[in-house]
């Protein structure tokens, strides 16, 4: 290498390798570059500035666990600098290889569409091409999108390197000696790393109490060598975050980090009442990066019964770090700062998708996570308990939560329910099947001979089936056999594998009978003597015996109320009162209480 000066030595060595440039010096007109590595890998691993690379899964379709469970992470290339190296080092063993990066990366990181390739996104991946391209126009170093389903490359798996004992020797010396207190504590992969406690207490700036620039707390940290603001994720494992904070000279306060409340989550609520959700509101902050990147907080990492980010006389847009996890605080608040230095935690980018439960997406134009159905919006299912918030925040969303699970569902047929009163019936439980989802479901019906409608099968799979019949059934005006549908019900779970096993019964509380020479249901000798030999209360205990749990929809609350044979026959086929809904009527079945006591003993989730 030639050149004719000083500056331009340094400027060609600096250049010229992925590595620490420390002087250059020229022999005659020959340039000589001296570098030093702070960081070091394993010998098949090579590095890029702070980090250690491989690759793996050269014979596995895409899969983000291919680096996971090598305890590493498919990599996000960050600026152009790293894009080159990495190009240039992986250029004589592969064409192209699966990178972590997101479409929305940034105009100079922008991946392209290459060859015949459809101009949709969906679905695809990014893969980083490192050598020229035969077949197309894109050179090495571009980002493309490729098919996770039809092509198989090597993943691009990264971890933190680690550094040289003298390396982070020296990084502490030199901060202790501003009398600043420092630390040891291990990282995310295992390696030592240092951290530094500095007591000025700080603010979060932004413009107004809802827009806090967290990011302005790394560079406060960035005055020292790669130093960043530190947070949880830059420990090993909570157990070693708490560990590290018993340390003597670590204080029992709070630090400050780069946490902050998702944008479409800003408005706090109106009242200051006690949260119920705290445990499911991790992913409404999120994490910024000294590196531009913006990850979901994980539940796991706050505080028991935080974030309670909607109570409070300012909101709590930003968190802290406590002793015990992060916690949610106004950001005028006061803290002091934990730095770090080296490489930050390379967590999965943000999705706006992610910020959403499963029963909400998230909607482009309104900028925030609105309900996949309207009418499950918290506010208008219980406005008692959600008034104070924002639209989008809660929705409700009915399913199976154990996925083991199977529900015989008994419905009545008989005379007593009338005309209107069997249609309300089949609305009711068109709503209940509208809402349940990965649960075995049986049907029976109850006439003089108590038939099965539907045998046990995952809903999913009749799902098409039940709904024609909720659809097209007619009120048969037929006599009462109870015991002979629990009976039935109680064969058909008997044979499942499933954890929990529930008959839901809906009925009056009539007593069984059926008499012959019937114009709607005529009872010949055989229904009669299946009736007798199936009494609801015997085959109500047989069911329970079998930990088969009863739910008794209860659809005469008058005849229940005033008829103490009726309230007996109930009470003889339920283990307990609360295991009892009760309904003023059929034609009041479609209240919503109704419904949602059903739901939440059959099937329910908060999301």
């Amino acid at each position: 290498m030639f050149t004719s000066s000083d500056v331009e030595a340094n400027a060609l060595c600096t250049a010229a390798a992925p590595f620490v440039f420390q002087h250059a010096y020229r022999r005659g007109e020959e340039t000589v570059c001296v570098y030093v590595s702070s960081y070091r890998c394993d010998d098949d691993e090579f590095v890029v500035e702070n980090r250690c690379f491989k690759l793996f899964g050269l014979n596995e379709r895409f899969s983000g666990d291919v680096c996971k469970r090598r305890n590493r992470t498919l990599h996000v290339i960050q600026d152009m600098d790293e894009l080159k190296w990495i190009s240039v080092i992986l250029s004589p063993i592969a064409y192209e290889v699966w990178i972590g990066n997101d479409a929305g990366v940034g105009s100079i990181l922008r991946p392209v569409f290459a060859g015949e390739q459809s101009k949709n996104t969906e679905g695809m991946k990014i893969k980083l091409r490192v050598s020229n391209g035969f077949f197309d126009r894109w050179p090495r170093g571009t980002l493309i999108y490729g098919s996770p389903e039809e092509e198989i490359l090597p993943h691009l798996c990264s971890r933190p390197a680690q550094a040289y004992e003298d390396t982070l020797r020296d990084l502490m010396d030199n901060i202790g000696r501003t009398g600043v207190p420092v630390n040891q504590g291990k990282d995310r992969f295992g390696g030592t790393r240092a951290f530094s406690y500095h007591p000025v207490m700080l603010a979060v700036q932004g413009q107004g109490k809802l827009e806090p620039k967290l990011e302005l707390l790394h560079t406060f940290c960035n005055m020292l060598p790669n130093g960043y603001a530190a947070s949880e994720y830059d420990f090993q494992d909570l157990r070693e975050y708490k560990s590290f904070r018993r340390k003597e000279n670590m204080p029992k306060v709070s630090f400050r980090t780069t946490i902050g409340r998702a944008s479409s989550f800003k408005e706090h609520r109106k009242e200051c009442v006690p949260e119920p959700n705290s445990n499911k509101l991790g992913k409404k902050f999120l994490y910024y990066g000294s590196d531009n990147t913006t990850s979901i907080t994980e539940q796991k990492f706050w505080r028991r019964n935080k974030p309670d980010f909607m109570c409070a006389d300012l909101p709590r847009t930003t968190g802290v770090m406590t002793t015990e996890g992060f916690e949610d605080m106004p950001a005028m608040a006061r803290r002091p700062l934990l730095c770090t230095f080296g490489n930050p935690p390379n967590l999965p980018p943000l999705k706006l998708s992610d910020l959403c439960n499963k029963a909400a997406h998230y909607d482009q134009a309104k900028g925030r996570c609105v309900c996949n159905n309207e009418k499950n919006d918290a506010r208008i299912l219980d406005p008692k308990k959600y008034k104070h918030y924002p639209e989008g925040a809660v929705c409700i969303e009915y399913v199976n939560t154990t996925k083991t699970r199977s529900i015989v569902f008994i419905l009545d047929n008989t005379g007593s329910v009338g005309q209107e009163g069997f249609k309300t019936q089949m609305q009711f439980m068109k709503k209940v099947f509208d809402n349940i989802k990965n649960i075995r479901v049986g049907v029976v019906v109850i006439e003089g001979h108590s038939r099965v409608v539907f045998s046990m099968s995952w809903y999913d799979e009749i799902k098409s089936k039940i709904a024609d019949y909720v659809n097209s059934a007619k009120w048969g005006n037929k006599w009462t056999a109870i015991g002979v549908a629990i009976y039935k019900a109680r064969i058909m779970l008997e044979n499942e594998t499933t954890n929990e096993k529930i008959i839901v019964l809906i009925s009056d509380g009539d007593n069984d009978a059926c008499f012959w020479n019937d114009p709607a249901e005529n009872c010949d000798r055989k229904k009669k003597d299946e009736i007798k030999k199936h009494p609801q209360a015997q085959e109500a205990e047989e069911a329970r015996k079998r930990s088969i749990k009863i739910i008794y929809v209860l659809a005469h609350e008058k005849k229940y109320d005033t008829d103490p044979a009726s309230k007996a026959r109930v009470h003889k086929i339920v283990a307990s009162t609360d295991d009892i809904i009760r309904s003023k009527n059929y034609n009041s079945l479609m209240e919503r209480k109704i419904f949602e006591n059903l739901m939440a003993i059959i099937a329910v989730e908060e999301v």
